[in-house]
């Protein structure tokens, strides 16, 4: 956790949004330990909390939107795509597909904080039809949701980053 925190101390609010941005593309970053840390630092006031929120928030929506227009475009080949390292990849897109329509774009809300779903919903929502603006509003509020409940962790637990972190 401490590399964590020297590098956003030492390059700040770009090493913030470069790991929330990877880990949206579905790269093995741990960006929940970077917005703890984020958060952390806040607390501390060496960042700016709104700042740190405002920049993952964006980086969700942005990486988000890569998904959900890919999906539009190609399809279906995107969702088993993402699921092409699932121990068995059409159980998994099948199950996210059910989940998403029994709950529509609602499951964007909270979506982040279930793997595997994650990585699904906005892919799946442009295979819906669901519109942009409704995809956005519902991905910001869980983009908001998902970084605010990490970097508000760290915020709260600052004082004792490893153990929070864990």
């Amino acid at each position: 956790m401490n590399a964590i925190v020297q590098l956003l101390v030492k390059h700040g609010y770009s090493v913030l949004f470069a790991s929330v941005f990877a880990r949206q593309m579905c790269l093995p970053v741990p960006a929940i330990l970077f917005l703890i840390a984020a958060g952390a630092l806040a607390g501390a006031g060496r960042m700016t909390l709104a700042v740190a929120l405002e920049l993952a928030i964006i980086a969700c929506l942005l990486a988000d939107m890569v998904w959900y227009e890919a999906s539009r475009r190609w399809g279906d080949q995107i969702l088993y795509f993402i699921y092409v390292l699932a121990l068995n990849p059409d159980a998994a897109a099948r199950r996210s597909k059910e989940t998403f329509v029994r709950h529509g774009p609602r499951t964007l809300m909270l979506a982040k904080f279930v793997v595997g779903l994650d990585a699904a919903t906005p892919p799946l929502a442009g295979l819906s039809g669901t519109s942009r603006l409704r995809f956005l509003a519902f991905d910001a509020v869980g983009a908001a949701l998902w970084s605010g409940a990490y970097a508000g962790l760290g915020y709260v637990l600052g004082k004792d980053l490893d153990r929070a972190a864990a």
